[in-house]
């Protein structure tokens, strides 16, 4: 068996950590940061090889690592390139609010929710604009909002990338031994029987 930090989902995961704290240096180019990404990904999947190699007990370290050099480079950076440079573009441009995201953008807002404000009540009253008054109150907030939105949604967009990894790594077995693939089946056999069952209900 595999040892799980060795598995192409716990390298990936490991490198998307690293990746992105180098992310924004290459700015919104695509070409750039994909050549820039296949470097370091190659870097650190020869690490992770050389350290499976050392720690191997059985099967064939050279199988598993052909493995992960193929994924890693073929199918995982170029998704994630794509991912990252979208994200490094949207906040490049403030999201959508361009130079209102910046540190000036909260007191101009507010300002403009002021004026705002006292159109709406001036124009239509309290009561009778208060869906509009509560909206025009929210302006100041909408950056940071719509900034935790695309954030939350890239955060789950590299979730599904590790997820989708660990997908790969379960159903490749070109690299397992026989031993591995009668071990495997052995722990999911396990699992099963230890898996608590839901209690009949008592009839009366």
């Amino acid at each position: 068996m595999i040892p799980s930090e060795y598995r192409l989902d716990a390298v990936v995961a490991r490198l998307i950590e690293r990746l992105e704290g180098t992310r924004p240096t290459y700015g919104p180019d695509a070409d750039k940061a994909l050549a820039a990404f296949r470097e370091i990904a190659a870097r650190h999947v020869e690490a992770a090889i050389t350290e499976y190699r050392d720690n191997a007990v059985e099967g064939d370290p050279e199988a598993h690592a052909t493995f992960l050099r193929h994924e890693v480079i073929e199918t995982v950076i170029p998704r994630y390139t794509r991912l990252a440079v979208e994200m490094t573009r949207s906040e490049g441009g403030g999201f959508g609010f361009g130079a209102i995201s910046g540190p000036l953008g909260v007191p101009l807002l507010t300002v403009a929710a002021a004026m705002g404000l006292m159109v709406l009540v001036r124009l239509a009253g309290w009561w009778e604009a208060w869906p509009l008054i509560a909206l025009d109150l929210s302006l100041p907030l909408w950056p940071t909002v719509v900034s935790m939105l695309y954030r939350r949604r890239y955060r789950q967009q590299l979730e599904a990338l590790v997820a989708d990894a660990a997908r790969i790594q379960d159903n490749e077995r070109g690299f397992m031994t026989e031993q591995d693939v009668r071990v495997a089946r052995e722990l999911g056999a396990d699992q099963e029987r230890a898996r608590p069952r839901p209690k009949e209900v008592e009839r009366g």
